[in-house]
């Protein structure tokens, strides 16, 4: 019980000096996170994902079959999650992050932001209920040994075929990944469309390849180690490709926890065979101590059900 409770007050700290939206000092050693999910249908992958023990559990988008209904439909629907046992014993370890997709902000972005940010645990005075779309950055751990995560609203400011992410989330996009005041160890940057891997017509980052390159060109201009993680596509699979930097940026998409798809879409950076079936995504952070000099090690894996 005392970790849980250190855990709940250090991220119940901000520092808005910094340049991310929140600050924690809780060390972080792994990270669990999924999208796509029937609020109706089975539950079981809660155990599955409580046996982990996540320090963080980050939303992908699509937490409930909500789509077209209004803020107290989408409040009912999000209530049933939060009655749900399983998430309940998720709630009391672990911090709760997320972002949604079209799923959970249509047929109004601006009415049904509210329930989605309330059903996330989001402080009333955090910025995000502020912004004209739902992204966040987070830097989290003690100072050495700092994650910063980056949540990217893909759906908000979307325009088919021309805009994915809007400008003010550009701008904002680009001072987080050009800061020199924070310097993490390891960034990860939540996407509900999947980065390198394709999509539905126009809910792929490829179907905007102006932005991909954008996005591609800014992280070769930074030296941290990054990672994507992604949803969306009902199915999970680990995508890869070299910056210019001549650094590795590895995509970890997962989705289905428990609404899949019979087949994955074709994917010229995919690595290894895709993940049929229900699945969540894990991120593991191996720390150097004072016994050990070793530099970080961060591994990922994708949990089928």
């Amino acid at each position: 019980m005392k970790s849980i409770i250190i855990l709940s007050l250090a991220f119940l700290c901000t520092d808005q000096a910094q340049s991310a939206d929140f600050k924690y000092g809780t060390l972080v050693k792994k990270i669990a996170f999924g999208a796509v999910q029937d609020h109706k249908g089975d539950t079981s992958h809660w155990k599955a994902v409580n046996t982990e023990l996540p320090n963080i559990w980050v939303w992908l988008g699509e937490i409930t079959e909500t789509t077209f209904a209004g803020p107290k439909a989408k409040k009912k629907a999000y209530d049933k999650v939060l009655a749900t046992l399983g998430y309940q014993e998720l709630r009391a370890r672990s911090q709760i992050l997320g972002v949604w997709d079209e799923e959970d902000a249509r047929p109004s972005r601006k009415k049904n932001s509210a329930p989605f940010l309330e059903f996330i645990g989001e402080a009333f005075d955090s910025p995000r209920f502020m912004r004209n779309a739902l992204y966040a950055s987070y830097l989290i751990g003690p100072a050495g040994k700092q994650i910063k995560l980056i949540l990217l609203d893909t759906f908000t400011q979307r325009k088919k075929g021309k805009d994915l992410l809007g400008s003010q989330q550009w701008e904002w996009l680009e001072k987080e990944l050009a800061d020199e005041v924070d310097k993490p160890s390891v960034i990860l940057i939540g996407s509900p469309l999947p980065y390198l891997g394709d999509g539905d017509r126009n809910r792929a980052w490829r179907d905007y390849s102006g932005e991909q390159l954008k996005l591609m060109n800014l992280l070769s201009k930074i030296n941290t180690p990054t990672y994507i993680l992604s949803g969306h596509n009902r199915y999970g699979e680990f995508s890869q490709v070299e910056l210019a930097n001549g650094l590795k940026l590895v995509e970890v998409s997962s989705s289905g926890l428990n609404k899949t798809a019979n087949k994955s879409k074709d994917n010229a950076f995919r690595i290894g065979s895709p993940v049929l079936g229900r699945n969540f995504g894990i991120l593991e952070f191996q720390w150097p101590s004072s016994e050990n000099s070793e530099p970080l090690k961060t591994t990922y894996r994708i949990q089928n059900l």
